[in-house]
């Protein structure tokens, strides 16, 4: 019986205490930050001669660009990245009689970066990166060299009510040093943080 008792007793004391305490709340979180996959496509415009002498880059047609990066938020205002580029840099040759051929080059670069936000919301973002890698390129008959690629950038980025995705525009100018070859991306992108 004494063991009903106290039984009762601490049921009653556990009742009671519930009651006062109130309702708990999960905690939510309107824009997920952490580690992020982002992809960003669109064209490439040559600025500057990638190419040795004989050959020429042309700001117009553009190339086609892809970047799949893999980062990590650091809070609402800095992140580090590693990423993946793949472009197609297009270009001309002078072949005697025959005028001006393709001699385009396809770019494959493996980059590490940063990226500051500058100005904040709870959901937009304007922001700079920088990142610097290794760049190689194809086919060896266009005779753009391989060698280190340093890229600078700015950008805006907005959390969709997903959650979990972002969406934005960034622009940036890449400078691939072997080649004093100079470039400007404008890239539509999309992220998702896990």
């Amino acid at each position: 019986m004494k063991r009903f008792i106290i039984f009762f007793l601490l049921a009653l004391a556990a009742v009671a205490r519930a009651q006062t305490e109130g309702p708990r709340t999960q905690s939510y979180q309107e824009v997920e930050r952490g580690l992020w996959l982002r992809t960003t496509f669109g064209m490439t415009l040559s600025l500057t001669n990638h190419f040795g002498t004989g050959r020429s880059s042309s700001v117009w047609p553009p190339g086609p660009m892809v970047n799949l990066e893999l980062g990590y938020d650091l809070g609402q205002v800095a992140s580090l990245n590693i990423s993946l580029l793949g472009e197609q840099l297009v270009g001309s040759r002078q072949v005697g009689e025959r005028g001006d051929i393709p001699n385009d080059a396809a770019v494959m670069g493996l980059l590490a970066g940063g990226r500051f936000n500058l100005v904040t919301t709870k959901r937009m973002a304007l922001f700079v990166k920088a990142q610097a890698g290794y760049a190689m390129a194809f086919p060896a008959s266009s005779e753009l060299k391989n060698g280190f690629l340093v890229a600078g950038g700015a950008g805006v980025e907005y959390a969709t009510a997903l959650r979990h995705f972002f969406i934005g525009l960034e622009t940036s100018a890449q400078y691939l040093i072997a080649s004093s070859g100079l470039a400007l991306t404008v890239t539509p992108m999309i992220r998702y943080t896990f």
